[in-house]
């Protein structure tokens, strides 16, 4: 016997007996309260039943459009609901890549996460999939768009996570430097080549799709260098130029 509130209640959802499975049932607050009879003659294999809870959403659809900004599953110092499903479309209006930092992450492993497109929607390309409590590595869009997505399932609940972002903004100076340093051949199988007499960038770091340093180079002034990735995995790669505050993102395809 079902009934919808506490014991005292009076509402009775379902009576079942009987060999027939019984439909879903659904309380009217927050309260079931179940009883089960037997009496002193036959006995069967009995019965088992599964219960979830339908909670008020605390993260929804967002769109940010300022050039920083922070986001998260909405929690605080609770742990996030079950069967979230919320989404953020990180687009500002001026910049040219998006930066994404998380600074707590903590969901259930496999069943709870983050997904990150590089793109506009969930037809995007993939940046990466985060779930359980390891904290993902910085995250680079490669245009001016990242949409984000956090699911959560019916069962365990944990802390949540948290994130800020930010927009590398393309100024005059750092389009002409841009437009001067050359890579080549890309794709690739093995040697990259690049070209480094005009910026004089300083630094080099290497990022595989998730986020994640690979490799860092001092360049050391040189005008012309080459790097082999031959033992990189095939896929996209970023290669970030840096020096005195201005950086250059490059995707670079391995084969």
């Amino acid at each position: 016997m079902y009934k919808s509130g506490v014991a005292s209640a009076k509402t009775v959802l379902g009576k079942f007996s009987g060999s027939s499975l019984p439909p879903n049932l659904t309380s009217t607050n927050g309260s079931m309260f179940i009883t089960f009879n037997s009496d002193t003659s036959n006995t069967f294999q009995g019965w088992k039943a599964f219960y979830t809870s339908i909670q008020s959403p605390i993260c929804s659809n967002e769109t940010l459009t300022a050039d920083n900004g922070t986001l998260s599953d909405g929690s605080g110092i609770e742990n996030y609901i079950n069967n979230s499903h919320c989404s953020w479309l990180i687009q500002p209006s001026s910049g040219n890549t998006i930066n994404l930092t998380f600074s707590e992450f903590d969901t259930e492993l496999d069943y709870d996460g983050v997904i990150v497109f590089d793109g506009m929607d969930e037809n995007a390309p993939v940046l990466g999939v985060f779930s359980g409590n390891t904290l993902p590595e910085l995250i680079t869009s490669s245009g001016n768009s990242m949409f984000i997505l956090f699911v959560s399932d019916e069962a365990l609940r944990m802390d949540g996570w948290s994130a800020t972002y930010d927009t590398n903004t393309l100024g005059l100076e750092n389009e002409v430097l841009g437009n001067d340093i050359k890579l080549y051949p890309n794709p690739t199988n093995s040697i990259i080549n690049f070209d480094n007499s005009q910026t004089k960038f300083k630094t080099l770091e290497i990022y595989n799709v998730l986020g994640q340093s690979l490799l860092k180079i001092n360049l050391d002034n040189s005008n012309q260098s080459n790097i082999n990735i031959s033992e990189f995995d095939s896929g996209v790669y970023t290669f970030k130029f840096m020096k005195q505050g201005m950086f250059k993102t490059i995707k670079v395809i391995k084969n």
